[in-house]
């Protein structure tokens, strides 16, 4: 039932046929995406030896994995941008299963709308750097907001991998997009994360409505290969 409900919010978005079709058939491929559970589980273990306060990223392992192994991802994946990382959970999973890459995340770390009375905001940086400080060698911290860091940032392919986790209001996911697009190098991934995230009542407001305005933007540029709670995308051209 839950699957129908969320294939109804996915119409009800007004996302385009890639999107549509591509999360009916993340559904059909469950059975092999979870046999990627034990790095999920690896990571849940190491969550519980940090300090972190939340996990709300644990359970999309298996797919970063699913995609990376289908993708043949590994050594080639050298420069990475994160916007949105909190007390570094997605981040100490992306350094450890890139272990040849950099990770460049950005971050006010004072939370957005949804945040507000949920534990660990005002502790999420420090613990972001308590979490990461054994990768502090392979990280870049900047602490700003995405429009700041891109505004200033020259729209140069850089990073093979980009994942968008940051403000969730649509207007800025589309922004993230637009502007992570100039940065991601050709073949690179590009993950946005919440996308059946119905926290603002009007549709229009959600991340939804900016992912799928950003794809029917890009396409044919952008590809579609995957979309459950979030929508990986590879850049083609």
């Amino acid at each position: 039932m839950s699957f129908l409900k969320n294939l109804w919010y996915v119409i009800r978005s007004g996302a385009p046929v890639s999107i549509v079709w591509s999360f009916i058939l993340t559904r059909l491929r469950r059975s092999r995406i979870e046999e990627n559970k034990p790095a999920m589980d690896a990571l849940k273990r190491f969550a519980k030896e940090g300090t972190f306060t939340q996990d709300w990223f644990s359970w999309n392992v298996p797919y970063w994995e699913h995609h990376a192994r289908a993708k043949q991802t590994g050594e080639d994946i050298r420069e990475i941008l994160e916007v949105g990382s909190f007390e570094g959970l997605s981040s100490c999973y992306i350094l450890q299963a890139f272990p040849h890459a950099r990770l460049t995340c950005i971050d006010t770390w004072e939370g957005s709308d949804e945040h507000a009375g949920t534990a660990g905001i005002r502790q999420s940086e420090s613990n972001f750097d308590a979490n990461t400080a054994k990768f502090a060698h392979r990280l870049i911290k900047h602490k700003e907001a995405s429009r700041s860091f891109f505004g200033r940032t020259p729209a140069v392919a850089t990073y093979n991998l980009i994942y968008i986790d940051g403000s969730h209001r649509c207007e800025d996911v589309l922004f993230d997009g637009l502007c992570a697009y100039d940065l991601l190098k050709v073949g690179g991934t590009l993950i946005f994360d919440d996308y059946l995230w119905d926290f603002y009542p009007d549709v229009a407001r959600n991340p939804a409505n900016a992912v799928n305005h950003f794809v029917k933007m890009m396409s044919p540029r952008m590809e579609v290969r995957m979309a459950y709670h979030q929508v990986i995308l590879v850049k083609v051209a």
